[in-house]
């Protein structure tokens, strides 16, 4: 037995090979559990535990604001790896989903309920929707079109959203950002007194 300076115990080498190179048990000084590696990555990025030191999705990346996470699993599917999968609880209407943790608060804000939500005559944020039109096709799924009045300082900017853009909480039409932006530069390069 030999021990190398990050306290990585080597217990034996092995019979088996990984790309040409032979195997070595060593003991994982995080828990304690017996694991095969090669001797050049002991200890270094890809070598530094037993996998012990991987941690769940939802304590590296905290889930969107507004949703709760019930529970995180893996699926593999035919012809494809492992993945993991959030089970989450729907902020509109309550119902559970499951929804791949990159696409959460990204391209997927609901369970589906949203999409047939009407929104007419509610603010979102400074958007008055006016009324609903028709649907907006958005790759496979249909969305609501709604009618909206951006309401910022009497701008009253007409805007047509359908309710995957109004589910990401739109500001406004655009005008408080630029109002915002053009404040914040002439705050920066103003004179002194």
């Amino acid at each position: 037995m030999e021990t190398t300076k990050r306290s990585y115990r080597i217990i034996r080498k092995t019979a088996e090979k990984r790309y040409g190179v032979y195997l070595w048990e060593v003991e994982c000084p995080y828990c304690g559990k017996v694991y095969k590696q090669i001797k050049s990555r002991i200890g270094k990025k890809h070598g530094k535990s037993c996998g012990c030191l991987r941690k769940p999705p939802w304590t590296t990346k905290a889930a969107p604001a507004g949703f709760k996470i019930i529970r995180q699993f893996s699926e593999k599917r035919p012809g494809s790896s492992k993945r993991n999968i959030w089970e989450v609880e729907c902020p509109f209407c309550g119902a559970p989903f499951k929804v791949l943790p990159h696409q959460l608060g990204k391209t997927v804000f609901s369970c589906g309920c949203v999409r047939f939500r009407d929104y007419t005559g509610e603010y979102v944020n400074y958007l008055y929707v006016v009324r609903k039109i028709g649907y907006r096709r958005r790759r496979t799924q249909s969305y609501s079109l709604y009618e909206c009045v951006c309401t910022y300082q009497g701008c009253g900017m007409m805007l047509y959203l359908d309710t995957f853009q109004l589910c990401r909480k739109p500001q406004s039409c655009g005008c408080k950002t630029r109002l915002d932006r053009t404040k914040r530069f002439l705050d920066k390069y103003k004179e002194p007194k």
